[in-house]
């Protein structure tokens, strides 16, 4: 008598990595508590049988609508962010070296103390951003736009003073000259494979930027954890 095991009517999971949500099936390997999002960026997973990094998915949002997990900030939105900031910072700079003129009417004092007080002028607000960027996720131009830089593991944590100066530090020489940071900034970011929309400095620090207006804010909600129901992590269209 001829006997056939019956086959598994549940396919296999192409769940893992960025963009899709842990498993909640019984029995499910998986750390106690809150689920990480996902592991680092390039880390493969299994999808339908191959071994590749799993895109980050696309929805669409009607007005108002939020996502209950994260949004990949789009790069509109962050080059509107780093004009805000470089708008800011031509106000702080200028206005420091005009106050300097002002208060200091000697030419000859000038020659040494205008040069001296723009440079600790720039210098202080390059580590202001650092300070911003690792302990709230956000410089002034983030802010005003509703976006945040988290950790890429762990997005209801900062990424730190450490690896936000390391995110600096990146694009700092190219900065000198802005227009071509903001040249790389829509490159590096449009052409992410992954869609996770990651520029150099994002990859080197560990850091991906977030839409909160468009989905959650981890940073600011403590009692956020990953949806199990749909996609940690998307695009919105």
């Amino acid at each position: 008598m001829n006997s056939s095991r019956p086959s598994d009517p549940t396919p296999p999971s192409p769940h893992g990595g960025w963009g899709h949500p842990p498993s909640d099936e019984p029995g499910a390997a998986g750390p106690v508590g809150p689920a990480p999002v996902g592991p680092a960026a390039g880390a493969p997973s299994s999808v339908s049988g191959g071994s590749l990094v799993a895109p980050v998915p696309l929805v669409q949002l009607g007005p108002g609508e939020r996502w209950a997990g994260l949004v990949v900030a789009g790069p509109g939105r962050r080059v509107a962010a780093f004009v805000i900031d470089v708008v800011l910072s031509v106000v702080v700079l200028y206005g420091a070296l005009f106050a300097a003129v002002a208060l200091v009417p000697d030419p000859a004092v000038q020659t040494w103390a205008v040069p001296t007080v723009f440079i600790t002028a720039e210098l202080a607000w390059l580590a202001g951003l650092v300070v911003a960027v690792g302990l709230v996720g956000r410089t002034p131009g983030m802010a005003l736009l509703g976006l945040r830089v988290v950790h890429d593991t762990d997005p209801r944590r900062t990424v730190g003073l450490g690896r936000a100066l390391l995110r600096g530090l990146v694009v700092f020489p190219l900065g000198l000259a802005w227009i071509w940071l903001l040249l790389l900034l829509l490159s590096a970011t449009s052409f992410d494979a992954s869609g996770r929309r990651r520029g150099w400095h994002d990859r080197a620090a560990r850091s991906q930027v977030v839409d909160v207006r468009r989905g959650a804010d981890p940073v600011a909600d403590p009692s956020w954890r990953p949806p199990l129901d749909r996609p940690v992590l998307v695009r919105v269209a």
